[in-house]
């Protein structure tokens, strides 16, 4: 079986994925196996229709929703591990790049693309005649088949801007925050609110998977260390964003075998990490992943950063999520549908009616657990 990775990123990839099976179609006896990170667009029916291909996700996106995905149970780190140990197939990349000094230049993504890429023995690229760079992205330095096609339509967003129960949840996880001296925010909901919340005591550094709105919104405010490197695998949002993080030195793009390192992590003191989530139990223990039988996501950075925080001197893992299901359910549950952070890990947790901090009295935290979910 042939295993074809899929980049994920700002730009996804569709007509190299269709170019990619017409040159090299899949069949009974040489099947293919499609590896997706978090894809938010759709996937041509074209590539998807053959009974000879399969797909495989460590993150499922929504642009997977419709599709048969055997989940791949990794953290980044996780991944790039397995890569380098060569205990998952590397056949073939399929990417977008624009060309450059090096070959083609994937624009706003390392990840665990460069990895991929430097073992694939096929690499497809989807030429754009221009994308924006941020130094440290991912290059594919040859191209065996190249499919030139019309500049990058508008970015999909991954979720809506902050409403109040996101705006109430980052004022408590700001209290929690303050003494940061390393912050891991991410994308979403809560994670730009905080970022308008958050007053820290001094000056801040950012590490973390996605450079998204939330990143530009603390540099904006004037909160983060003039001299100290913005370090992450990517770069995800509107327009704004990218041109920000093109144009500021500071930023720079790392493989994950680096950023998601949980030891590389621990060595930076004062490492806030906050992670969003679906559910958590008594025990801390956070479900990012699954709701019931459904698979809405995977482990993504969140075990490896969580890691790395509890380790860090002076660090300190939160989770922040709301009360509530959209359904009305309490998202503190008894047992989890999956666990994608070990409660071992977590110092706190917020949501819109308070925190819980974890102390020597495991009864005081329960009770305040239930007093957050209420």
């Amino acid at each position: 079986m042939r295993t074809v990775w899929c980049a994920e990123g700002l730009y996804e990839p569709s007509d190299g994925l269709v170019a990619y099976l017409r040159r090299w179609p899949a069949t009974a006896s040489d099947p293919v196996r499609l590896v997706f990170g978090v894809r938010r667009t759709a996937v041509p029916d074209e590539v998807v229709r053959s009974p000879h291909v399969s797909v495989v996700s460590p993150l499922p996106g929504r642009g997977l929703r419709d599709l048969e995905v055997e989940y791949l149970p990794l953290s980044y780190f996780e991944l790039c591990e397995a890569i380098a140990r060569g205990e998952v197939g590397v056949d073939a990349a399929v990417v977008v790049g624009c060309r450059s000094g090096e070959g083609h230049d994937l624009g706003v993504i390392n990840g665990y693309l460069q990895a991929v890429l430097d073992r694939a023995t096929v690499v497809v690229v989807e030429e754009r005649s221009r994308l924006p760079r941020v130094t440290g992205a991912a290059v594919a330095r040859r191209a065996d088949l190249l499919v030139p096609v019309e500049d990058p339509v508008a970015y999909v967003p991954l979720s809506g801007r902050p409403d109040e129960t996101s705006q109430r949840i980052a004022r408590n996880v700001a209290d929690l925050a303050r003494e940061a001296r390393v912050l891991m925010l991410g994308v979403g909901r809560v994670a730009e609110a905080v970022a308008d919340s958050l007053d820290p005591s001094g000056r801040l550094r950012v590490i973390t998977g996605a450079v998204g709105e939330s990143t530009l919104q603390l540099a904006s405010r004037g909160v983060l260390d003039d001299q100290a490197p913005i370090q992450a695998m990517s770069v995800v949002g509107p327009p704004e964003v990218v041109d920000w993080a093109c144009e500021d030195s500071r930023v720079q793009l790392l493989p994950s075998a680096v950023v998601h390192s949980p030891r590389w992590l621990a060595c930076h003191d004062g490492l806030v990490v906050v992670l969003g989530g679906l559910s958590v139990d008594p025990s801390g223990n956070l479900n990012a992943e699954r709701a019931g039988a459904r698979q809405v996501s995977g482990r993504g950075g969140a075990p490896d950063f969580a890691a790395g925080a509890h380790a860090s001197r002076g660090g300190r893992v939160i989770v922040a999520l709301p009360a509530t299901s959209p359904s009305g359910a309490s998202n503190l549950k008894d047992a989890l549908d999956a666990i994608t952070v070990s409660g071992a890990l977590v110092d706190a947790v917020a949501t819109e009616h308070g925190t819980a901090v974890r102390g020597t009295d495991e009864r005081q935290w329960r009770r305040q657990l239930e007093q957050i979910f209420r």
